[in-house]
């Protein structure tokens, strides 16, 4: 059996945190973090 991934598999919501209670909401909510960009957060959450 092949595996098969659509496009829709790789659309994701972004969102930033710059405080970590913001950053906490986002973990809450089920985001992931990715990355530090400056001083900001960034996290993504699949739709």
């Amino acid at each position: 059996m092949a595996a098969f991934r659509s496009p829709e598999d790789d659309e994701y919501t972004v969102r930033v945190a710059e405080t970590t209670d913001e950053a906490r909401d986002l973990l809450e909510a089920g985001f992931e973090f990715v990355t530090d960009k400056d001083s900001a957060k960034i996290f993504r959450k699949r739709k």
